[in-house]
């Protein structure tokens, strides 16, 4: 993954607010957006305490992270796309009226593929 994307990361998750969107391309499917996302936290101190994949037969899909270090807690939208590159697209915070609404709109997209509804209720009862 692109390290100058990543380190904007970084800085969103230091600096920013609540909840952060990170939209990347990558030639990796869902289990390796997540491990990769999931080592970064990890190298840079930040200790996940949840995580999720959904992705669509489509190729594209949404990593969620909750993350926490010492008193500082924040959820990770990962929106990716499989395609040739390996490139961070945007970074950005967002407060967390605006995290959420991002989130159900893009669970609800990909719902359309999810065979357990149940995960579904669970997660959209969690935020």
């Amino acid at each position: 993954m692109d390290m100058g994307g990543m380190k904007k990361v970084l800085n969103e998750l230091e600096n920013g607010r609540s909840w952060v969107a990170v939209t990347v391309k990558t030639r990796e499917g869902p289990t390796k957006v997540l491990e990769t996302f999931e080592k970064y936290l990890k190298d840079n101190g930040w200790k996940p305490q949840f995580k999720a994949n959904w992705w669509s037969s489509n190729a594209f899909g949404v990593a969620m992270f909750e993350a926490e270090k010492g008193k500082e807690h924040r959820v990770v939208l990962v929106k990716w796309v499989v395609t040739e590159k390996e490139e961070v697209m945007n970074v950005e915070s967002k407060d967390d009226r605006e995290g959420r609404t991002e989130f159900y709109a893009l669970v609800d997209m990909i719902s359309d593929d999810l065979i357990f509804d149940s995960v579904l209720r669970h997660m959209m009862s969690r935020y």
